[in-house]
């Protein structure tokens, strides 16, 4: 019987390639853990932006609302105002014209001052 040789290199080389595939394969798992993770945080940004964007919106309805009330009110407010205010010249007329006349006779009669 024959002694059988043992190539050193071809199993250098066979332990190299086993090694040499384990580290790509562990290099592909990462990228693909990385592409994961990637995909993962864009689509939380775009989930925080969307959120974001929601209650920007709904503070700009509530906005609306209360301008919308306010103009209304104002409106309101404004519709009374007009005959109030002629009918506070009116009384301004009349109350002018009272003391006028209060003076007049104040001058007239002096025993009623005092």
């Amino acid at each position: 019987m024959s002694n059988p040789t043992i190539d050193f290199d071809q199993i250098a080389d066979g332990v190299t390639a086993v090694l040499n595939e384990r580290a790509q394969r562990a290099h592909e798992l990462q990228r693909e853990a990385d592409a994961r993770h990637e995909a993962e945080a864009h689509r939380q940004s775009e989930a925080a932006r969307a959120q974001q964007i929601a209650t920007i919106r709904g503070e700009f309805a509530k906005l609306c609302d209360r301008e919308r009330s306010l103009k209304v009110e104002i409106d309101t407010k404004f519709a009374t105002l007009q005959p109030l205010q002629r009918e506070l010249s009116v009384l301004g007329a009349q109350h002018s014209h009272l003391l006028a006349e209060r003076a007049r006779m104040l001058q007239s009669y002096p025993f009623l001052k005092g």
